[in-house]
């Protein structure tokens, strides 16, 4: 029997995703999993949108008797299943994978919220967020446009310990200037986002203080207009 893999996962802040990719991985390897051959498998993380491509017309060509795909990470519903690949949000849609093989697994790890029906309802009931001039407000409405869920941000992984300066706490620290650093031209800065900088920058820190801290978080997997803010302009 001829078979093919394809492992995608799109971290995009959350922690999560390469254990997912790597844990179906050790799965497919093992006894219990078919002992699929690494060579047997592709696997891309943050991908350009051009690779994936490029490997699902790659197994195409390998007219493979099965087909296993794997996508942890970010994603919507629009009409479809649609996967965010990378930070540059191009999208791979569910479509695109049909049709690979006779006898084909795929397995979505993603938010499926429907786009059309969200906005639809937004629409009618309260102001688009361009036509909302105070801040409050617009920071009201962006709250709401958000999913129902329960970020959750840890300074320091478990065993671990949060270190505090006379300045300030490390982590907190760092993710309240992520707050306050929104960019030329974006509107708000993303629980997600700020918390991806301060990690780094924290990490970075305890390092050289020869310490070790390293935040996480739990996080939904959401488009980004659907992830909680934390700071807006």
């Amino acid at each position: 029997m001829k078979r093919n893999a394809l492992l995608i996962g799109n971290t995009g802040g959350l922690d999560g995703v390469v254990v997912d990719v790597e844990r179906t991985r050790k799965f497919l390897l093992s006894d219990k999993g078919g002992q699929w051959l690494n060579s047997e498998m592709t696997i891309l993380v943050d991908p350009r949108k051009a690779d994936v491509r490029d490997a699902i017309a790659e197994m195409r060509r390998e007219r493979p008797d099965y087909t296993f795909f794997l996508f942890s990470g970010h994603g919507c519903h629009y009409g479809q299943t649609q996967m965010n690949l990378n930070e540059r949000n191009e999208k791979l849609l569910e479509s695109e994978l049909h049709f690979i093989a006779d006898r084909q697994l795929s397995i979505f790890d993603c938010c499926r919220v429907d786009e059309a029906l969200r906005k639809a309802t937004m629409e009618s009931a309260q102001p688009t967020f361009d036509a909302i001039d105070r801040t409050r407000e617009k920071y009201e409405a962006r709250i709401m446009q958000a999913a129902s869920q329960h970020a959750r941000l840890y300074a320091c992984s478990v065993d671990e310990t949060s270190s505090d300066f006379p300045e300030g706490a490390l982590y907190l620290s760092y993710l309240l200037a992520a707050a306050d650093s929104i960019p030329d031209g974006a509107r708000w800065k993303t629980v997600e986002d700020a918390h991806r900088q301060a990690k780094t920058k924290t990490v970075a820190r305890a390092t050289q203080e020869g310490d070790r801290q390293t935040p996480c978080a739990v996080l939904p997997k959401l488009t980004e207009d659907r992830q909680l803010i934390l700071s807006i302009q």
